[in-house]
């Protein structure tokens, strides 16, 4: 009965810091952006009919094409007049593993917490935002029409793509950068791995 209630503890906690990661996500877009969320999609909700007639045909480029080329769901804000995305947060697979990653660490740092084990101290808090912010992906309406980009990519666009503020150098600036952008979304990312590994083995070596 006691390992039941553990389990049903964990995954509640589980469920809490993954749904609040990304709430707390949700909410800062909303402040910066200055629109609220009022959509959320799913795509084998909303697609399911299709895929399943693609999978029958060609399975694994139906599994690639979820798991890799489309987001498994969306956070959007959508203005009815006229009707259009002002934003929208896409959780692709990557995403989605990389919040599951952060939420179980913060699942066992929480349960370890409350077993006077560790201290606030031990919780990783730099490297999972570093994990985190390196698999978010943001697509704005004022900037970046083809789609979602890696969310610190949608904002330099908006800074250097702005038709206001926008000058020849800044466009010749984003120009020059703009081949990096891979590496300068996989450094953080690795950092924060780097972090979180080093966090986690410091406070096994206090054991």
């Amino acid at each position: 009965m006691k390992l039941f209630q553990l389990k049903w503890k964990i995954t509640a906690w589980f469920l809490t810091m993954l749904t609040g990661l990304i709430f707390i996500e949700t909410v800062f877009t909303s402040i910066f952006t200055g629109y609220a969320p009022t959509k959320v999609s799913f795509l084998l909700w909303n697609h399911f009919d299709i895929l399943l007639i693609d999978f029958k045909e060609e399975p694994l480029n139906t599994l690639l094409f979820i798991l890799i080329e489309k987001p498994i769901f969306q956070i959007e804000s959508w203005q009815n007049d006229p009707a259009a995305v002002i934003w929208g947060l896409h959780f692709y697979s990557y995403t989605l593993i990389t919040h599951f990653i952060v939420a179980g660490i913060f699942t066992h740092s929480i349960t370890q917490f409350q077993t006077s084990k560790t201290n606030w101290k031990n919780f990783p808090v730099i490297g999972s935002a570093l994990l985190i912010s390196s698999s978010l992906y943001l697509y704005l309406s004022s900037c970046c029409t083809a789609g979602a980009n890696w969310i610190f990519h949608t904002v330099l666009l908006a800074i250097f793509l702005n038709p206001v503020t926008a000058t020849e150098s800044t466009l010749e600036f984003y120009k020059r950068i703009h081949d990096g952008f891979i590496w300068m979304q996989i450094i953080p990312a690795l950092l924060g791995i780097y972090l979180i590994i080093k966090k986690i083995g410091a406070k096994t070596n206090n054991f």
